[in-house]
């Protein structure tokens, strides 16, 4: 029995660079690839997962699953384990390394002739190619992999391969494999009947970009919900801004760089991309968190969450948000107010003048979380941190409710 069956493991890993390999297959291989590196144990190697697994948390058929591993087989993403027997298979996953190996061996680059073979030798001596003749010939052997080049364009050779470490591992939760102890369908298996690939790959990608800790989900600077933002009032230290969502923004770099070739709609010529984590959304898989962050650049921190009720907020950052928002709202003078509800604005925060430039800004941030000790920091930290802010705006909210009292009696 693995960990991952017998409940005392919650996540597992992949290696990302496999598993952009992997969904090039298709679908089928894709799922099952996940339903075996789930049921790894502590090494994230050995799985007795085998047919049954995947016809289990995936609802293919029987024939079909065989076909998928069988076809993992055969482009050596797996292979049997010595304890394999037909009644008890066992597999084991391969690391990047051995994947690389097996197809250098499978396919091994033509040897360099005598004018190559000069080119290597007077890399190798600290000179680089001089004359457009010799740097085509070190362009040929870049592409065979005999030669690289680093940032500043200069011609070296490729470093021995080094063992596989954790540093491209993806930290998946059980649950997107095997869904919820309520019964709750597997993301897995619901991305399976949606039918698309790059959906699925761009879903377990997303986890690699995902820190809680330091960003609250995934990095803003990857991707993120814009908000407009409005003055409507002063207290005390503080500004009372309104933040109104716009729109969406990514950028072509990191898990979205594959994405950029995907063939466009039309007639709006809007990448797919889109259409994926819109699906993703519709699926509660993944949503927006808003954050008041220090201001727009990219060197800004996050403040606080600004919880609206969200699939991928714990009930805490709501609490931070209803407070923060009832105190912006008993700040404000009811005109500015109701002006600004008429202009869309729909979130209220009070911030201090020590911040001018002040935004909120949506974190995208999955739904299922891998109980990993970033996870567990990230929401030690929120527990430790949300009473202070809750008792802020609490403050807040009377000093407000006081001044608006006084309005009143100033009024009669």
């Amino acid at each position: 029995m693995t960990a991952a069956e017998s409940g005392s493991g919650r996540f597992f890993a992949i290696d990302g660079r496999i598993w952009a390999k992997v969904t090039a297959l298709g679908m089928n291989e894709a799922v099952a690839y996940l339903i075996l590196a789930c049921g790894t144990g502590p090494g994230n190697k050995a799985t007795s997962w085998s047919t049954n697994a995947v016809m289990k948390y995936a609802g293919i058929g029987w024939a079909r699953a065989k076909l998928a591993i069988v076809s993992l087989e055969a482009s050596c993403f797996v292979r049997h384990a010595e304890c394999y027997t037909e009644a008890h298979p066992r597999y084991e996953l391969a690391t990047c390394r051995e994947l690389e190996d097996h197809q250098a061996a499978k396919n091994p680059p033509p040897a360099p002739d005598y004018l190559e073979q000069e080119i290597l030798s007077g890399v190798r001596a600290g000179k680089q190619p001089r004359n457009k003749t010799d740097r085509n010939r070190a362009e040929r052997l870049l592409l065979r992999g005999m030669l690289c080049r680093d940032a500043r364009g200069i011609y070296k050779l490729p470093e021995p391969a080094k063992e596989d470490s954790g540093d491209n591992f993806i930290w998946l939760p059980n649950e997107i494999v095997m869904g919820t102890s309520s019964g709750e369908e597997s993301p897995l298996r619901r991305l399976r009947g949606a039918g698309c690939t790059w959906t699925l790959r761009l879903f377990v990608d997303l986890y690699s970009a995902q820190n809680l800790r330091d960003d609250g989900g995934i990095s803003p600077l990857l991707i993120r919900q814009e908000f407009d933002r409005q003055k409507i009032g002063e207290q005390g230290a503080y500004v009372i801004w309104g933040f109104k969502s716009v729109k969406s923004f990514l950028w072509w770099t990191g898990i979205f760089a594959a994405h950029q070739s995907r063939t466009r709609a039309e007639p709006e010529n809007q990448s797919p991309v889109w259409q994926s984590l819109q699906l993703l959304q519709n699926m509660g898989l993944l949503s927006f968190v808003p954050h008041i962050f220090e201001n727009n650049s990219d060197a800004a921190e996050p403040v606080h969450p600004y919880g609206i009720g969200q699939t991928g907020e714990p009930p805490i950052e709501q609490e931070i948000g209803h407070a923060a928002d009832r105190a912006a709202r008993t700040m404000a003078l009811p005109s500015k107010l109701e002006e600004a509800e008429e202009a869309g604005f729909e979130h209220f925060c009070p911030i201090l003048k020590t911040m001018p430039t002040a935004q909120m800004i949506g974190v995208a941030r999955l739904t299922y979380r891998p109980r990993t000790q970033r996870t567990q920091g990230w929401f030690r930290d929120l527990n430790q941190n949300a009473p202070d802010w809750i008792e802020t705006f609490a403050r807040l909210t009377a000093k407000g409710e006081k001044a608006s009292y006084q309005r009143a009696a100033n009024y009669a």
